[in-house]
């Protein structure tokens, strides 16, 4: 940190736990990169300490947050407004500090990750979807999915509540798409998956330490798939080695994670991230990825 500077301004994540998380070694290097007046740090914050989150911001003057599990829903009441997708998914992974006015502004820059993400890789979807989980991440996917022409987006979840919630609230955005809300039933999923042209994890079932879990039957898998598993570490989960092995295309979390998180470091700091700065990240992240600490 530069002394001659004195206006360094805080950014940070707030997740419970949040110990595996590279939001700041990538925030970072593009703070350095770009030689922006900011630095970025993780924060443990439990639940019940939630509320204190946004006075601090304003006390500290800290201009913004990324949030992460389990905050992305219940830290809304305590904003000042949403913005955009936020508003619809009333989750949000982005707060933005006004420092003028005190304001605190949620966003939710993970659709815009996704379809960045699925564009950056040529994917078009098409046909019928499939999306396991129904939590914030799932939430943003089929947000993002209901943009292109799909036939059919089906949403299995283990709390079928939930499920049937995501598709209640994203329903007068479906337009041509139809959109449906199962509970978690491994013989339906695979039948499901058969017909299917991209399935798209959105659990944790398969992340470190679980890596060998597989989320669905491997014989399910073909080679007509598209298949996302939201999880960048391990960097190949059981599921997309069961879908590569299966001739299905293959991507993980990792350039949603970035895609996003340029989205926020532009609201932030209102520099853009290059997609040159983009490829150079993901080739960081891939490093460091495989080269563990698991």
């Amino acid at each position: 940190m530069r002394h001659h500077n004195p206006t360094v301004h805080l950014l940070g994540l707030i997740g419970h736990p949040i110990g595996h998380s590279v939001s700041p070694e990538m925030h970072n290097f593009w703070c350095e990169r770009l030689q922006v007046p900011y630095r970025y740090m993780a924060f443990d914050v439990a639940p019940h300490r939630l509320s204190g989150v946004v006075p601090a911001m304003r006390t500290l003057r800290i201009r913004g947050f990324n949030v992460t599990i389990p905050h992305k829903e219940a830290i809304v009441p305590y904003l000042d407004r949403l913005e955009g997708a936020a508003r619809i998914l009333q989750a949000v992974n982005t707060l933005v500090h006004e420092l003028e006015s005190g304001t605190v502004i949620g966003y939710n820059t993970d659709p815009f990750g996704f379809t960045a993400a699925l564009q950056s890789h040529g994917i078009q979807p098409t046909g019928v979807a499939i999306v396991l989980g129904a939590g914030g991440a799932a939430c943003a996917v089929v947000f993002a999915l209901l943009q292109y022409p799909l036939e059919r987006i089906i949403v299995f979840n283990r709390t079928v509540q939930r499920a049937v919630h995501l598709v209640e609230q994203l329903a007068p955005l479906t337009h041509n798409t139809v959109l449906e809300a199962y509970a978690w039933d491994p013989d339906h999923i695979d039948r499901a998956i058969r017909r299917a042209t991209l399935l798209v994890h959105a659990t944790p079932l398969g992340m470190v330490p679980h890596t060998e879990v597989l989320p669905v039957q491997p014989e399910s898998l073909h080679d007509q798939l598209t298949v996302i598993d939201l999880i960048y570490n391990p960097p190949e989960t059981a599921l997309l080695r069961a879908a590569r092995l299966a001739g299905a295309r293959t991507l993980n979390g990792l350039d949603m994670l970035i895609f996003q998180g340029a989205r926020a470091f532009e609201l932030w700091t209102g520099v853009r991230i290059s997609m040159e700065l983009i490829e150079t990240t993901r080739k960081m992240l891939q490093t460091r990825l495989s080269s563990g600490p698991h």
